[in-house]
């Protein structure tokens, strides 16, 4: 009884903190609908952007922007889920800790939609094929790197950010830090694991998803973007404060996911050869763009799993290290030395 209380009291104190993290997932979707640019493709230059945001789901049911608005928010709701992650019992602190994060999540979130249509569909404008071309295999695209986005977001928001350091940084401001570089280390991982796709898909990616609109090859493109990013959070959980070391473990890490995933890719392509191609590209067969990126989520999820499992092990390796040998009573009588 007394252990149901004690619950009971925790999730009372923490709903400040969930409230806010609500409100704040609330304000990152109305910054991005303030941001989004589509009121450049309306006739009615009189709309403001968020009525021109809202014309396009409510008044011209357009089906890609719904995809791409609501990949963003499961992505973002995903990020802003990490910033109630061990948290404290002050409240005042632990409103700090949730505002200073979710504000960064949604400015990171924002950008890395940009990121996409500079580097990873980089042939056209993402917002003209959306918007004005209703193309929903780039909408899966985009949806798909939102969501690993929101992934990356919250793996790095797990982390242990250490007190201040010898140059006097605030601990906020030490996590802040930690959090940008393992977002852009991510976006790296997101952006070499798109390119690789276009590698070893077997056809010309870009120019499927603006020329024929192939929700196929969007769905299994934006299925290996979301995988990359359940293996990037694994590598991410529980980062500590030593920025270098993260830094390149999640390097290797991430680098043997996208290894991993471009070989599926390669194995899918050669168990059905042409016909897969056929399937995708000239069918749009969305049903052959399904089982890819379910192959692509099931192999990260194994990976994640091994990778969960072997950072444990060495974290708790480490904490061994770090114990006091076991205390021994000093001899006594017969056995201490005259």
């Amino acid at each position: 009884m007394d252990e149901i209380v004690a619950t009971l009291t925790m999730l009372l104190v923490h709903v400040p903190s969930f409230v806010l993290a609500g409100l704040l997932l609330l304000g990152g979707l109305w910054f991005f609908a303030f941001t989004s640019g589509v009121r450049r493709f309306h006739t009615d230059p009189s709309a403001g952007r968020v009525r021109a945001f809202q014309r396009e789901l409510m008044r011209r049911d357009n089906p890609a922007f719904g995809i791409l608005v609501g990949g963003y928010a499961v992505g973002l709701g995903v990020a802003m889920s990490g910033t109630l992650f061990g948290l404290g019992e002050d409240p005042w602190q632990m409103l700090q800790a949730v505002l200073g994060l979710g504000v960064a999540a949604a400015l990171l979130m924002r950008i890395s939609v940009i990121l996409n249509d500079k580097a990873i569909l980089f042939r056209f404008s993402n917002l003209k094929e959306i918007v004005q071309d209703r193309h929903k295999g780039v909408a899966f695209v985009m949806a798909g790197h939102c969501l690993a986005t929101g992934l990356i977001l919250s793996g790095a928001f797990s982390g242990d950010t250490p007190p201040g350091s010898a140059d006097a940084l605030p601990r906020w401001l030490i996590g802040l830090r930690d959090v940008v570089v393992y977002w852009l280390v991510g976006q790296a991982v997101l952006i070499a694991g798109g390119r690789a796709f276009c590698l070893v898909a077997g056809y010309k990616v870009q120019q499927m998803l603006a020329e024929q609109d192939s929700p196929a090859i969007g769905v299994a493109m934006g299925g290996m973007l979301a995988a990359q990013g359940i293996i990037a959070k694994a590598s991410l959980n529980g980062a500590s404060g030593n920025l270098g070391a993260e830094v390149l473990v999640t390097l290797v890490l991430a680098s043997v996911g996208v290894a991993l995933l471009s070989t599926a890719g390669l194995i899918f392509r050669l168990i059905f050869g042409r016909r897969q191609v056929h399937e995708i590209v000239r069918d749009k067969n969305a049903a052959a763009g399904v089982v890819m990126a379910a192959i692509f989520v099931v192999i990260a999820l194994l990976a994640a799993g091994a990778i969960s499992a072997s950072v444990a092990s060495a974290q708790a390796r480490a904490a061994r290290a770090f114990e006091p040998p076991p205390y021994s009573a000093p001899a006594t009588g017969a056995n201490v030395a005259p």
